[in-house]
């Protein structure tokens, strides 16, 4: 049975009603453009439109009639600001107070925003029994918005690529909290994939042929692979054409159906895809790479960040871990000096 949608709130990001008593709400919908556009766009250009797993008790029905919704109502399309009109069908309006002890968590994708939901459920869910306080989803649609969200202090606590991590931390104060690893202790790798049935071996095998690469802010998805073939002796001229499709899941499928020889990803992203259709192969990976922190903005306090990071330190349910990096193992200590070495990548 479908949810119903109880209410609309149209402020500086649209959410979701709470289903079932759970203190989880998913924000539908970039914080700091048009969510209606932004979103409908989202969800039109995905690769793969499922309904939504039942932990987050959404489907896309109801989100499409949401933002249909918030159309009708006039939400979004201000551009002196987010208004505050309400839709209350079944149930009195929330005080505002209900919220505000909230910590937000964002995360960029540009997958459907309810699959990137499902994802980080069962950790913000596990975080937000930890901490005694509510823990929202925010899902930015690249680095560029979750970036300007962080800055504007929409976002309280985030997952960035390492390289995005350096970025703003030249701009904004942030903590660096904890950072994935393996069983075995590793971080992460990029890696440039190939079909199963692709016979060739070496990225110098690459020249005259086709990569799709992710969001260009994305250490794993455009900036690693680009070195790597730099230090292979491939130039992106030597490739028949380059692909910037987005977001790694894009990639990978896009190098399963054929439409691109080759697709750069990080190893989890990998092992998503790996055996699905024909299956895919490795074709050249980076040196192991710390994982993608999560950081906290310092405007929260020690005292918050520092229940934040004992509460990820001591997550240790593999479905939980997993469900957002496949392989992951634990969250350890992260410290400033773990990225620096990324410099040298930009």
């Amino acid at each position: 049975m479908l949810p119903v949608i109880r209410r609309i709130v149209c402020k500086q990001a649209t959410s979701l009603p709470k289903t079932g008593g759970s203190d989880f709400l998913v924000v539908a919908g970039p914080v700091l453009v048009d969510p209606v556009n932004s979103t409908m766009s989202w969800l039109r250009n995905s690769s793969h439109r499922e309904s939504a797993p039942v932990s987050v008790r959404l489907s896309i029905i109801p989100l499409l009639f949401l933002l249909a919704s918030m159309a009708s109502i006039g939400c979004g399309g201000n551009s002196g600001g987010f208004s505050e009109p309400t839709f209350d069908e079944r149930t009195e309006m929330p005080k505002a107070a209900d919220d505000s002890n909230a910590l937000r968590f964002g995360a960029a994708s540009m997958e459907n925003p309810i699959e990137l939901s499902e994802s980080y459920y069962p950790l913000l869910k596990e975080l937000s029994e930890k901490l005694g306080r509510p823990v929202r989803f925010v899902p930015l649609k690249n680095n560029d918005e979750l970036m300007q969200a962080i800055v504007r202090g929409q976002v309280d606590l985030a997952r960035l690529g390492p390289l995005v991590y350096l970025n703003l931390r030249d701009r904004t104060d942030l903590e660096v909290l904890v950072r994935p690893v393996k069983k075995d202790g590793t971080g992460s790798y990029a890696v440039i994939a190939v079909r199963n049935d692709t016979p060739m071996k070496t990225l110098q095998q690459l020249r005259g042929k086709s990569i799709a690469l992710g969001d260009p802010k994305s250490t794993y998805s455009n900036i690693m692979p680009r070195k790597m073939l730099r230090d292979a002796g491939v130039s992106m001229g030597d490739l028949s054409s380059v692909g910037m499709l987005g977001s790694m899941d894009n990639c990978a499928q896009n190098v399963l159906n054929g439409a691109y020889v080759a697709g750069a990803m990080s190893d989890s992203i990998y092992e998503k895809f790996r055996t699905r259709a024909i299956g895919l192969r490795i074709l050249a990976r980076s040196e192991d790479l710390p994982g993608e922190p999560i950081v906290a903005r310092s405007a929260l306090g020690a005292a918050t960040i520092d229940q934040v990071r004992r509460a990820l330190l001591s997550v240790r349910d593999p479905e939980v871990l997993n469900a957002i990096s496949p392989g992951q193992e634990a969250y350890v200590p992260a410290a400033p000096g773990d990225y620096d070495r990324f410099r040298a990548f930009e």
